[in-house]
């Protein structure tokens, strides 16, 4: 339903997460590699079910991109590839986990992961996450390790290049140090702030939070949301999105998602109206798509609800996933400050 809502108002690109610090959403069956979903944060989905989504979206004209993480915020890896063993910082942040850049086992994993999902989903692009390199170097300081970031990216870039992905198609998100590091396997930025700087001619995409997370985003009407992002337009990005975050039907309602979304397609169709005009454009296209709660504008209906939600879902996916990524095991050749994958033949301790 929220595919056929979105068609209706024009957007034309579908982005989705299938793997990020929290795991997997998606299971794959082409290659011999097993990931691991944690908690209900992540739906689980089959192949099968995302060919039908990318389907369903494809004919109602919309293209639809994957998002991995492939080296910071990258827990995702957890049953497939080496993470680095930072069991204190990372149960004290739930965040922030990198892969060991000094062990290029982690290649094969992206090479087949990348593939099978360009073989799926149907637009260009490809989005490769966050390179949040300073946020990791806690992680990398309780393992013993130094980072190898470069070193691991041109790899990374060079054997994927190889294998016809083209990294002028590739998004990375900003970081939060606001800089764009040189050796970086995806050449397209990401931006969630509201002034991006991007380097002259680089192409780059802007997203709008609409899930409270970034506080730039957290709009009370339908009407600042229309200027907001008007004032994305205004950067000439290759694509701007809204971030809805979660398809649950209780978030959806409670953020008043459609009336939200409704606001941003407008913003990205309808150039310099003032309020009066927007208000016009904004009630006759709600009911023209069969929306309710027309009247509410756009405003939020029971955000403390939501906020206590996503607060009682976040702790349960920390103690899971500390619970999950700290055990130990015993392995013949252990790597020195490395979390191995799971494995059916080790001794756990």
């Amino acid at each position: 339903a929220i595919i056929d809502y979105l068609s209706q108002l024009g957007f034309n690109l579908l982005q989705l997460r299938v793997m990020s610090d929290y795991g997997f959403s998606v299971s794959l069956h082409k290659n011999r590699y097993s990931f691991g979903t944690l908690g209900s944060y992540f739906m689980g989905y089959t192949m099968p079910s995302i060919r039908a989504i990318i389907k369903h979206a494809t004919l109602r004209g919309m293209e639809v991109m994957p998002e991995i993480s492939i080296t910071t915020r990258a827990g995702g890896w957890h049953n497939a590839v080496p993470l680095l063993a930072c069991p204190n910082y990372y149960c004290e942040t739930f965040s922030g986990l990198s892969v060991n850049t000094s062990d290029a086992s982690i290649l094969p994993v992206v090479l087949a992961v990348v593939k099978e999902l360009q073989s799926d989903f149907t637009s260009p692009y490809i989005h490769f996450g966050y390179d949040e390199r300073n946020e990791s170097q806690a992680c990398y300081d309780e393992a013993k390790m130094v980072p190898r970031f470069d070193v691991l990216e041109r790899k990374i870039e060079r054997l994927l290049g190889f294998h016809g992905v083209d990294m002028k198609k590739v998004l990375r998100w900003q970081n939060a140090e606001n800089k764009r590091y040189p050796k970086r396997a995806g050449k397209v930025t990401h931006y969630l702030v509201s002034d991006p700087k991007p380097e002259p001619g680089e192409e780059f995409f802007m997203t709008n939070d609409l899930m409270l997370h970034n506080t730039e985003s957290k709009h009370t009407n339908a009407w600042d949301l229309y200027e907001y992002v008007q004032s994305m337009v205004k950067f000439k990005p290759t694509g701007i999105l809204a971030w809805v975050g979660s398809i649950r039907d209780e978030s959806l309602k409670a953020l008043n998602m459609r009336q939200r979304l409704l606001a941003v397609s407008i913003g990205l169709s309808h150039d310099g109206l003032n309020y009066e005009e927007f208000s016009d454009v904004f009630n006759s296209t709600c009911h023209a798509v069969n929306n309710r709660h027309c009247e509410k504008f756009g405003k939020f209906r029971h955000t403390e609800s939501v906020l206590v939600f996503q607060a009682r879902s976040l702790n349960t996916q920390r103690e899971t996933s500390c619970r999950i990524r700290t055990r130990k095991v015993t392995i013949t050749n252990p790597i020195p400050g490395v979390l191995v994958p799971r494995d059916n033949n080790v001794t756990v301790e």
